[in-house]
């Protein structure tokens, strides 16, 4: 689904360079389960880019999108067995990435991509 939108894989992070930022999405291991996270971020391509997002990439996690608490705390870790195969959990993940995912890290990567916030009712 990420390698036709232009993103290249790199480890665990899928990268796409942008005119002003790049934006990427990751896989996060958990460090003490079978578990990972999603993450969305974005990086600045040059040095007056990066002062303005204070030279750290900025990084939320695709769960942030989501307006609900129950939502977002449902879709925070990922157990690896409920994403292999062809599960309901692994389908609404992709969904998620597609149809809310993608379209912020577009907004992320334009010349404003710093003052870009969360939707409302999303939580950094």
């Amino acid at each position: 689904m990420l390698v036709p939108k232009g993103f290249l894989r790199r480890g665990n992070r899928w990268i796409r360079a942008g005119l002003f930022y790049s934006v990427f999405l990751e896989l996060q291991k958990d460090k003490y389960g079978f578990a990972c996270y999603v993450n969305l971020g974005r990086d600045g391509r040059f040095a007056l880019f990066r002062r303005l997002q204070r030279s750290k990439p900025k990084r939320w996690r695709l769960n942030a999108l989501l307006a609900e608490v129950g939502e977002r705390n449902a879709f925070d870790a990922h157990h690896y067995v409920d994403l292999d195969g062809d599960t309901e959990r692994r389908r609404l993940l992709l969904r998620l990435v597609a149809e809310r995912g993608l379209p912020f890290l577009e907004k992320c990567a334009g010349p404003f991509g710093p003052w870009i916030r969360l939707p409302p009712g999303g939580h950094a």
